[in-house]
């Protein structure tokens, strides 16, 4: 069975087509920064060797191991820098603080929402709604993202990179080439479909998840945008 070029996790077949290099947009967001950063190993589509994931990754991926498995309360700079296997005084080379550190985490989430150019209408719509409401192989980003909401309730600033994330994205929805309040209906559907989801909040039926998936997506094709 195919591996993730970066994880090494057990790919699930795709059937027909180009199978898949990564198991999650997080592990293909790391390889794409591993590349851009010029690391010595990084996975490029094809190869079958594991990338040496950087000093800084290493950091991030260990504070989110803290984070998930020990709570908010124990995400210190001192914590992961033991779990690390590095002295706080190269943890503190690449995260002066713990409000750094955290804000990293997030910033690596935001990367990984990244919704592909397409110039049909109502595209960028519909990849939001499809991967807001559809669970991934990788449930990882979304616990960490559960924990990390949690943490920016102490410090809102913490959420500002995904501020200008949505800010941004909702130009590019008003200009996706269909009626601009049908595209924000959908985003905000899509929004409160992830948190019912993470937070296990009355979770649909699958038969009834399906129809309103679909029912969503009929309103990103429908209406262009008039003038």
């Amino acid at each position: 069975m195919a591996e993730c070029a970066v994880c090494g996790k057990a790919l699930a077949s795709r059937g027909r087509g180009r199978p898949s290099t990564y198991c999650s947009r997080a592990c293909q967001a790391r390889a794409y920064r591993g590349r851009k950063a010029g690391e010595p190993g990084a996975a490029v589509a094809g190869e079958v060797a594991k990338p040496r994931i950087g000093v800084r990754e290493r950091l991030l991926d260990t504070a989110e191991d803290v984070l998930l498995g020990e709570g908010v309360g124990h995400l210190t700079l001192e914590r992961v820098a033991a779990v690390a296997g590095v002295s706080k005084g190269g943890l503190l080379h690449y995260f002066p603080n713990k409000l750094a550190l955290v804000r990293a985490m997030i910033d690596r989430l935001v990367e990984q929402m990244a919704i592909p150019v397409d110039a049909e209408p109502g595209a960028a719509a519909r990849a939001f709604l499809i991967g807001s409401v559809e669970p991934p192989q990788d449930r990882r980003p979304e616990r960490v993202a559960a924990a990390l909401l949690a943490a920016a309730t102490l410090d809102p600033t913490l959420l500002q990179p995904l501020r200008e994330w949505y800010e941004t994205f909702q130009r590019r929805l008003e200009g996706d080439g269909i009626d601009p309040v049908r595209a924000t209906v959908v985003r905000l559907a899509a929004d409160g479909w992830f948190l019912s989801r993470l937070f296990g909040l009355a979770p649909l039926s699958e038969p009834l998840a399906g129809q309103v998936r679909d029912h969503l997506i009929e309103m990103t094709r429908r209406a262009p945008r008039s003038g």
